[in-house]
Protein backbone atom coordinates (compact mmCIF):
# COMPACT_ATOMS: atom_id res chain seq x y z
CA UNK A 1 0.00 0.00 0.00
CA UNK A 2 1.34 3.42 -0.99
CA UNK A 3 1.46 5.85 1.93
CA UNK A 4 -0.91 8.82 2.06
CA UNK A 5 1.89 11.39 2.04
CA UNK A 6 3.19 10.02 -1.28
CA UNK A 7 -0.31 10.02 -2.78
CA UNK A 8 -0.90 13.58 -1.58
CA UNK A 9 2.42 14.71 -3.04
CA UNK A 10 1.68 13.11 -6.44
CA UNK A 11 -1.72 14.81 -6.43
CA UNK A 12 -0.07 18.13 -5.67
CA UNK A 13 2.25 17.79 -8.69
CA UNK A 14 -0.75 17.29 -11.01
CA UNK A 15 1.32 16.54 -14.11
CA UNK A 16 0.74 13.96 -16.83
CA UNK A 17 3.45 11.80 -15.25
CA UNK A 18 2.09 12.02 -11.71
CA UNK A 19 -1.47 11.36 -12.85
CA UNK A 20 -0.27 8.29 -14.77
CA UNK A 21 1.43 6.97 -11.63
CA UNK A 22 -1.74 7.61 -9.61
CA UNK A 23 -3.78 5.70 -12.19
CA UNK A 24 -1.35 2.78 -11.92
CA UNK A 25 -1.64 2.90 -8.12
CA UNK A 26 -5.45 2.87 -8.34
CA UNK A 27 -5.34 -0.05 -10.77
CA UNK A 28 -2.96 -1.94 -8.47
CA UNK A 29 -5.15 -1.37 -5.40
CA UNK A 30 -8.28 -2.31 -7.34
CA UNK A 31 -6.63 -5.56 -8.45
CA UNK A 32 -5.47 -6.36 -4.91
CA UNK A 33 -8.99 -5.78 -3.55
CA UNK A 34 -10.46 -8.01 -6.27
CA UNK A 35 -7.95 -10.78 -5.50
CA UNK A 36 -8.74 -10.57 -1.79
CA UNK A 37 -12.45 -10.92 -2.55
CA UNK A 38 -11.85 -13.84 -4.94
CA UNK A 39 -9.83 -15.66 -2.29
CA UNK A 40 -12.54 -15.09 0.27
CA UNK A 41 -15.41 -16.13 -2.04
CA UNK A 42 -13.48 -19.04 -3.65
CA UNK A 43 -16.10 -19.31 -6.41
CA UNK A 44 -14.17 -22.13 -8.11
CA UNK A 45 -14.26 -24.23 -4.93
CA UNK A 46 -10.52 -24.76 -4.86
CA UNK A 47 -9.68 -27.26 -2.15
CA UNK A 48 -6.50 -27.14 -0.11
CA UNK A 49 -6.92 -30.84 0.62
CA UNK A 50 -6.29 -33.43 -2.06
CA UNK A 51 -9.42 -35.54 -1.70
CA UNK A 52 -8.89 -37.83 -4.69
CA UNK A 53 -6.62 -38.45 -7.68
CA UNK A 54 -9.10 -36.95 -10.15
CA UNK A 55 -8.64 -33.46 -8.79
CA UNK A 56 -6.79 -30.97 -10.99
CA UNK A 57 -3.58 -30.04 -9.20
CA UNK A 58 -3.22 -26.35 -10.00
CA UNK A 59 0.25 -26.28 -8.44
CA UNK A 60 1.51 -28.50 -11.25
CA UNK A 61 0.24 -26.21 -14.01
CA UNK A 62 2.43 -23.41 -15.39
CA UNK A 63 0.65 -20.19 -16.44
CA UNK A 64 3.22 -17.46 -15.74
CA UNK A 65 3.33 -15.78 -19.19
CA UNK A 66 -0.45 -15.24 -19.13
CA UNK A 67 -0.71 -13.96 -15.58
CA UNK A 68 2.60 -12.11 -15.29
CA UNK A 69 2.51 -10.28 -18.59
CA UNK A 70 5.11 -7.76 -19.71
CA UNK A 71 2.75 -4.94 -18.77
CA UNK A 72 1.88 -6.47 -15.39
CA UNK A 73 5.54 -6.99 -14.45
CA UNK A 74 6.56 -3.48 -15.50
CA UNK A 75 3.72 -1.69 -13.71
CA UNK A 76 4.21 -3.82 -10.59
CA UNK A 77 7.85 -2.72 -10.71
CA UNK A 78 6.66 0.90 -10.78
CA UNK A 79 4.66 0.25 -7.60
CA UNK A 80 7.68 -1.41 -5.99
CA UNK A 81 9.94 1.55 -6.79
CA UNK A 82 7.34 3.98 -5.47
CA UNK A 83 7.01 2.01 -2.23
CA UNK A 84 10.78 1.97 -1.69
CA UNK A 85 11.32 5.66 -2.45
CA UNK A 86 11.43 8.22 0.34
CA UNK A 87 9.26 11.30 0.23
CA UNK A 88 12.47 13.36 0.32
CA UNK A 89 13.69 11.68 -2.87
CA UNK A 90 10.37 12.40 -4.56
CA UNK A 91 10.43 16.06 -3.55
CA UNK A 92 14.04 16.64 -4.58
CA UNK A 93 13.21 16.16 -8.29
CA UNK A 94 9.47 15.44 -8.75
CA UNK A 95 9.46 15.26 -12.55
CA UNK A 96 12.71 13.28 -12.73
CA UNK A 97 11.50 10.83 -10.09
CA UNK A 98 8.20 10.23 -11.90
CA UNK A 99 9.97 9.58 -15.20
CA UNK A 100 12.50 7.25 -13.54
CA UNK A 101 9.90 4.89 -12.11
CA UNK A 102 7.63 5.04 -15.18
CA UNK A 103 10.36 4.17 -17.70
CA UNK A 104 11.84 1.38 -15.59
CA UNK A 105 12.05 -1.24 -18.40
CA UNK A 106 12.07 -4.13 -15.96
CA UNK A 107 11.32 -7.31 -17.92
CA UNK A 108 12.54 -10.53 -16.27
CA UNK A 109 12.28 -13.78 -18.22
CA UNK A 110 10.17 -16.61 -16.86
CA UNK A 111 11.51 -20.01 -17.93
CA UNK A 112 9.19 -22.97 -18.30
CA UNK A 113 10.06 -25.51 -15.57
CA UNK A 114 10.32 -29.11 -16.77
CA UNK A 115 8.47 -30.35 -13.70
CA UNK A 116 5.25 -28.50 -14.60
CA UNK A 117 2.55 -28.76 -17.28
CA UNK A 118 2.02 -25.86 -19.66
CA UNK A 119 -1.54 -24.63 -19.11
CA UNK A 120 -2.12 -24.35 -22.88
CA UNK A 121 -1.32 -28.04 -23.38
CA UNK A 122 -3.35 -28.97 -20.31
CA UNK A 123 -6.46 -27.19 -21.60
CA UNK A 124 -6.10 -28.62 -25.11
CA UNK A 125 -6.09 -32.13 -23.61
CA UNK A 126 -9.09 -31.38 -21.39
CA UNK A 127 -12.20 -33.39 -22.23
CA UNK A 128 -15.57 -31.60 -22.33
CA UNK A 129 -16.96 -34.28 -20.03
CA UNK A 130 -14.32 -33.72 -17.37
CA UNK A 131 -15.52 -32.52 -13.99
CA UNK A 132 -13.58 -29.62 -12.61
CA UNK A 133 -12.38 -30.29 -9.08
CA UNK A 134 -9.44 -28.07 -8.21
CA UNK A 135 -6.69 -28.56 -5.68
CA UNK A 136 -3.94 -26.16 -4.58
CA UNK A 137 -1.80 -25.96 -1.49
CA UNK A 138 -2.81 -22.32 -1.19
CA UNK A 139 -5.74 -20.34 -2.54
CA UNK A 140 -4.06 -17.28 -4.02
CA UNK A 141 -4.02 -15.17 -7.18
CA UNK A 142 -2.17 -17.82 -9.21
CA UNK A 143 -4.48 -20.71 -8.33
CA UNK A 144 -7.58 -18.57 -8.90
CA UNK A 145 -6.28 -17.38 -12.29
CA UNK A 146 -5.60 -20.96 -13.40
CA UNK A 147 -9.01 -22.18 -12.22
CA UNK A 148 -10.72 -19.23 -13.92
CA UNK A 149 -9.00 -19.78 -17.27
CA UNK A 150 -9.54 -23.56 -17.22
CA UNK A 151 -13.24 -23.05 -16.39
CA UNK A 152 -13.70 -20.51 -19.20
CA UNK A 153 -11.87 -22.81 -21.63
CA UNK A 154 -14.11 -25.76 -20.74
CA UNK A 155 -17.19 -23.58 -21.31
CA UNK A 156 -15.83 -22.67 -24.73
CA UNK A 157 -15.11 -26.33 -25.53
CA UNK A 158 -18.74 -27.26 -24.84
CA UNK A 159 -20.00 -24.80 -27.49
CA UNK A 160 -20.35 -26.87 -30.66
CA UNK A 161 -20.94 -23.96 -33.03
CA UNK A 162 -17.57 -22.50 -33.99
CA UNK A 163 -19.10 -19.10 -34.66
CA UNK A 164 -20.71 -18.98 -31.20
CA UNK A 165 -17.52 -20.29 -29.58
CA UNK A 166 -15.41 -17.56 -31.18
CA UNK A 167 -18.03 -15.00 -30.22
CA UNK A 168 -17.87 -16.08 -26.57
CA UNK A 169 -14.07 -16.10 -26.67
CA UNK A 170 -14.11 -12.61 -28.17
CA UNK A 171 -16.37 -11.37 -25.36
CA UNK A 172 -14.16 -12.84 -22.63
CA UNK A 173 -11.06 -10.98 -23.85
CA UNK A 174 -12.81 -7.79 -24.97
CA UNK A 175 -14.61 -7.37 -21.64
CA UNK A 176 -11.32 -7.82 -19.78
CA UNK A 177 -9.62 -5.17 -21.93
CA UNK A 178 -12.52 -2.79 -21.51
CA UNK A 179 -12.27 -3.11 -17.75
CA UNK A 180 -8.46 -2.99 -17.58
CA UNK A 181 -7.48 -0.43 -20.20
CA UNK A 182 -10.46 1.91 -20.25
CA UNK A 183 -11.39 1.38 -16.61
CA UNK A 184 -7.90 2.35 -15.43
CA UNK A 185 -7.83 5.56 -17.51
CA UNK A 186 -4.30 5.11 -18.84
CA UNK A 187 -5.09 7.45 -21.75
CA UNK A 188 -5.84 10.20 -19.19
CA UNK A 189 -8.27 12.25 -21.25
CA UNK A 190 -8.52 15.90 -20.26
CA UNK A 191 -10.90 18.06 -22.31
CA UNK A 192 -11.19 15.05 -24.66
CA UNK A 193 -7.47 15.00 -25.40
CA UNK A 194 -5.34 12.02 -24.39
CA UNK A 195 -1.86 12.08 -22.86
CA UNK A 196 -0.23 11.39 -26.26
CA UNK A 197 -2.11 14.24 -27.95
CA UNK A 198 -0.75 16.57 -25.29
CA UNK A 199 2.86 15.49 -25.94
CA UNK A 200 3.28 14.35 -29.56
CA UNK A 201 2.19 16.64 -32.36
CA UNK A 202 2.13 13.85 -34.96
CA UNK A 203 -1.08 12.70 -33.29
CA UNK A 204 -4.33 14.50 -34.14
CA UNK A 205 -3.59 16.92 -31.34
CA UNK A 206 -6.00 19.55 -32.67
CA UNK A 207 -9.01 17.18 -32.50
CA UNK A 208 -11.13 16.21 -29.54
CA UNK A 209 -12.52 12.78 -30.29
CA UNK A 210 -10.87 10.08 -28.21
CA UNK A 211 -9.77 7.87 -31.11
CA UNK A 212 -6.05 7.77 -31.84
CA UNK A 213 -6.42 6.85 -35.50
CA UNK A 214 -9.59 8.58 -36.60
CA UNK A 215 -7.67 11.39 -38.27
CA UNK A 216 -5.52 8.89 -40.20
CA UNK A 217 -8.18 6.44 -41.34
CA UNK A 218 -11.53 8.21 -40.93
CA UNK A 219 -13.06 5.26 -39.09
CA UNK A 220 -16.66 4.88 -40.23
CA UNK A 221 -17.80 3.58 -36.84
CA UNK A 222 -16.77 6.66 -34.89
CA UNK A 223 -19.73 9.00 -34.68
CA UNK A 224 -20.55 11.83 -32.29
CA UNK A 225 -17.68 10.98 -29.94
CA UNK A 226 -18.80 7.37 -29.63
CA UNK A 227 -17.73 4.10 -31.27
CA UNK A 228 -19.97 1.05 -31.26
CA UNK A 229 -17.73 -1.27 -33.29
CA UNK A 230 -16.39 -3.24 -30.29
CA UNK A 231 -13.23 -3.77 -32.30
CA UNK A 232 -10.73 -6.11 -30.65
CA UNK A 233 -7.69 -4.66 -32.43
CA UNK A 234 -8.60 -1.13 -31.40
CA UNK A 235 -9.05 -2.28 -27.82
CA UNK A 236 -5.73 -4.16 -27.85
CA UNK A 237 -3.93 -1.20 -29.40
CA UNK A 238 -1.68 0.90 -27.23
CA UNK A 239 -0.09 3.95 -28.82
CA UNK A 240 3.72 4.28 -28.94
CA UNK A 241 3.61 6.91 -26.20
CA UNK A 242 1.82 4.60 -23.75
CA UNK A 243 3.85 1.60 -24.90
CA UNK A 244 7.02 3.36 -23.79
CA UNK A 245 5.34 3.75 -20.40
CA UNK A 246 4.86 -0.05 -20.38
CA UNK A 247 1.13 0.04 -21.09
CA UNK A 248 0.86 -2.50 -23.88
CA UNK A 249 -0.97 -5.72 -24.66
CA UNK A 250 0.32 -8.64 -26.74
CA UNK A 251 -1.98 -11.15 -28.40
CA UNK A 252 0.28 -14.04 -27.39
CA UNK A 253 -0.24 -13.17 -23.71
CA UNK A 254 -3.95 -14.01 -23.83
CA UNK A 255 -4.26 -17.64 -22.86
CA UNK A 256 -7.59 -18.27 -24.59
CA UNK A 257 -6.17 -16.94 -27.87
CA UNK A 258 -3.29 -19.41 -27.60
CA UNK A 259 -5.62 -22.33 -26.87
CA UNK A 260 -8.39 -21.78 -29.43
CA UNK A 261 -6.86 -19.74 -32.27
CA UNK A 262 -4.13 -20.39 -34.79
CA UNK A 263 -1.57 -17.71 -35.65
CA UNK A 264 -3.59 -16.44 -38.61
CA UNK A 265 -6.72 -16.06 -36.49
CA UNK A 266 -4.79 -14.25 -33.76
CA UNK A 267 -3.48 -11.91 -36.44
CA UNK A 268 -7.06 -10.87 -37.24
CA UNK A 269 -7.74 -10.22 -33.58
CA UNK A 270 -4.65 -8.04 -33.25
CA UNK A 271 -4.52 -6.22 -36.60
CA UNK A 272 -8.08 -5.93 -37.97
CA UNK A 273 -8.58 -2.30 -36.99
CA UNK A 274 -11.92 -0.50 -37.51
CA UNK A 275 -13.74 -3.83 -37.89
CA UNK A 276 -16.84 -4.85 -35.99
CA UNK A 277 -16.96 -7.98 -33.88
CA UNK A 278 -19.01 -9.77 -36.55
CA UNK A 279 -16.53 -8.83 -39.27
CA UNK A 280 -13.62 -10.16 -37.22
CA UNK A 281 -15.45 -13.41 -36.39
CA UNK A 282 -16.17 -13.98 -40.10
CA UNK A 283 -12.50 -13.46 -40.92
CA UNK A 284 -11.47 -15.90 -38.16
CA UNK A 285 -13.84 -18.57 -39.46
CA UNK A 286 -12.22 -18.34 -42.89
CA UNK A 287 -8.83 -19.09 -41.30
CA UNK A 288 -9.96 -22.46 -39.87
CA UNK A 289 -7.24 -25.08 -40.38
Amino acid sequence: MISKDKIDFLNSINSDYSRFILNVVKAFEKREDAIEKQIKDNIYNISTKKLNTKMINLDEIWADPYLYTVMRISLDRLIELLEKASIEEMKSDPNGFCKKIIYNNYKPISDFPDSMINIVDFIKDLDVNDNLYFYAKEINEESIFKADQITKALILKTISSKEKRYSKLYDYVYDYLKQDFIGNNYCDFIDDKCIAQRHIRMYPWHLKNGCCYREFSKCKHFNKEFCAANCMACRLFSCPYLSKMNVTYYGREFLLFEVFLNKYQIKHMVYDFYKTKNEVIKAILKEEK
